[in-house]
């Protein structure tokens, strides 16, 4: 059964590559100006276009009769700005003065201007592939435009040679969703690779596997499918196998769905292909949410006693060890190779063997494994490097022979990456960490504080918490930690509160545990301005740990090992 769905789905893939191969000799590059929310067909839709030719228009099924109507020219759609706006909910204005044009649908405002080939979604400037034009008196946009800016689908129906334009209002709840995503995290100057690394990150950070029913042999269908990934949240490794596939199909990076098998039994992930090369990405294994792969293998009586870096990852869910990997590097998965095709080693060693921690628009962040002469290898978590999202290098970015914290979620703030140097435990708990500063742009690393436990940001300040050795009244020495609030140059480093134990951020507030006066496990649950001001006490006890998040309104506190949620 394994065999024929693979055997399956390879036909499927061979049919599409035909179907694009004969569509590319039979129309070469026609319609440059494709949509980038397009679905999986409307590649070939813009590209049986005609120089000069009417188009004719259907908004959500209903034939429209614009004046002037929608034209092709120099192998790119333009229709109307006006009619097409208005139809789709938007408020349209003219500026005479500027020769702008101005959509405004909800809280998005888009413009235009007459003789220009950028517009403006929002604050995010968006090249078009012609300049907005006048015709008969008419603004006339590239169709191409619309769809990026309100999220609609546009689609060739090359039987009637016309356009088909989906508002996002009428779209089904799966494709009014991908567009969303895609609207929010890809731009338009984006590079493929930094797509890819978009909606990988998109998926892992924001899909959890449902592994309570696949733990108990009851996973829903749902589970499989992209809708239970995207719209719901939650599936398997074929959800999270088809949620990246309708991502990269939206912005028309080729990718297929490998079948194969893990030692817990049947599982599905992805290929890319990235400038003429293929790529594994397992989506699923990159996912490290309640440590997946070691329940996983627990379920199957395995030994997981080493357990996986990723289990230390400061951005908890996202890994890249499986990410634009070659086939010899796919630790864990068994496929038959012969049916797809080779891949590139390109990326072996840039993600598979470092941790990420941050990034800016341009870089990632990684704690690197680095052992022989700054070359990426397995080992001790020394050094950082910076990998260009362009995919094209990575080198080490700091001193190689510092061993980078796994217990500390460094910062990229100010210019500046702030990150721990670690005082370990056998190699398991903290005790406390030196905060090192590297300037962004010349890559120098000087220490910033010392004896620091944890560091936050909020607006314009650093917030940590700082270890302090006192005497209690019987005379031994002890450890106990104080909240601090810094500037990211060092200065106005100011006393919050004292003999804390954990503290989170939440909007225009600090909330913080604190210990007893007498004992550490009696503590006190407080919220202070970020200013330090108003110090309210919120609840008291014996059996309060730790504070363990906020959400909507509630926040939610370990009370001796068990959440306690509690209305603010």
């Amino acid at each position: 059964m394994m065999l024929n769905r693979i055997s399956s789905y390879i036909k499927v893939w061979d049919r599409r590559r035909i179907k694009v191969l004969l569509w590319t000799i039979a129309l070469g590059s026609a319609f440059v100006g494709s949509n980038l929310f397009f679905d999986n067909n409307s590649v070939q839709a813009e590209q049986a276009s005609v120089s000069t030719k009417q188009v004719p228009v259907r908004l959500d099924g209903v034939l429209q009769s614009f004046d002037p109507p929608a034209v092709m020219i120099d192998e790119v759609t333009l229709v109307p700005f006006r009619p097409v706006f208005e139809q789709l909910g938007a408020v349209v204005s003219f500026d005479a003065s500027t020769q702008t044009v101005t959509a405004v649908k909800d809280d998005k405002r888009i413009q235009l201007t007459i003789g220009s080939a950028i517009g403006k979604i929002g604050d995010q400037s968006w090249p078009l592939p012609t300049k907005a034009q006048l015709i008969d008196g008419t603004t006339m946009v590239p169709l191409r435009f619309i769809s990026e800016a309100l999220l609609a689908n546009v689609e060739w129906d090359m039987r009637t040679a016309s356009v088909s334009i989906t508002s996002f209002e009428h779209l089904s709840p799966l494709k009014a969703k991908v567009n969303q995503i895609i609207g929010q995290i890809i731009t338009p100057t984006m590079t493929n690779f930094q797509k890819i690394y978009a909606i990988h990150k998109y998926v892992v950070n924001h899909v959890t596997y449902d592994y309570v029913n696949y733990y108990k042999g009851t996973v829903p269908l749902l589970s499989y499918s992209a809708e239970g990934a995207l719209l719901g949240g939650l599936a398997v490794c074929d959800g999270y196998t088809k949620a990246m596939s309708v991502l990269l199909d939206k912005v028309e990076i080729e990718n297929i769905r490998v079948m194969g098998t893990v030692r817990a039994g049947e599982h599905s992930w992805n290929m890319v292909q990235l400038n003429g090369q293929y790529y594994h990405i397992d989506a699923t294994w990159n996912d490290s949410d309640n440590n997946i792969r070691n329940k996983h293998e627990l379920s199957q009586g395995v030994d997981t006693s080493l357990d996986y870096l990723e289990t230390y990852n400061p951005t908890k869910d996202l890994g890249y060890k499986y990410f634009l990997v070659s086939s010899e590097r796919l630790e864990g998965h068994t496929f038959p190779t012969s049916a797809y095709p080779k891949t590139s080693h390109s990326f072996d060693g840039v993600f598979s063997e470092a941790i990420p921690f941050g990034e800016t628009a341009d870089d990632i962040y990684v704690r690197a494994l680095f052992r022989n002469g700054g070359e990426f290898s397995y080992g001790a978590l020394k050094g950082i490097a910076k990998i260009d999202k362009n995919g094209e290098r990575s080198y080490p970015f700091s001193n190689s022979d510092v061993e980078v914290s796994r217990f500390l979620t460094p910062i990229i703030f100010d210019d500046h990456l702030y990150y721990g140097v670690g005082d370990i435990i056998d190699n398991v708990f903290p005790v406390s960490l030196s905060i090192h500063r590297i300037s962004l742009n010349s890559g120098e690393d000087t220490p910033f504080l010392d004896k620091v436990f944890d560091l936050k940001v909020s607006g314009k300040y650093m917030f940590y918490t700082a270890e302090v050795k006192e005497a209690n009244d019987r005379g031994f020495i002890t450890r106990n930690s104080h909240l601090r609030r810094i500037l990211s140059n060092g200065e106005q480093d100011t006393l919050i509160a004292e003999n804390i134990g954990s503290f989170l951020l939440h909007g225009n507030f600090i909330y913080y545990t604190k210990k007893g006066d007498s004992s550490s496990s009696n503590k006190t649950l407080h919220r202070v301005s970020l200013e330090g001001k108003d110090d309210t006490l919120l609840a008291t006890g014996a059996d309060i740990d730790h504070i363990d998040g906020y959400s909507e309104g509630i926040l939610s506190i370990q009370v001796q090992k068990y959440i306690h949620l509690r209305n603010e």
